[in-house]
């Protein structure tokens, strides 16, 4: 048996899944007032991340394990 949607001819609405944080701080720049609040936490994001790049190598790695390099 048919039973049409509740309220006529619409749709049920979809629900998507929130956007990923990457995405919504892109999204975030195109707004000019929170432009450079955006780009000092993409700064330090930044340097977090090549701070770990440098700790991952092998003589860092060596140097925290106490073994000569």
């Amino acid at each position: 048996m048919y039973q049409p949607y509740p309220g006529g001819a619409q749709l049920p609405e979809t629900k998507r899944p929130p956007a990923p944080a990457s995405v919504r701080v892109l999204g975030g720049l195109a707004i000019p007032f929170a432009a450079l609040v955006k780009s000092f936490w993409l700064v330090v994001w930044l340097v977090g991340l090549a701070a770990v790049v440098f700790l991952w190598r092998g003589s860092s790695s060596a140097f925290f394990k106490g073994t000569p390099s």
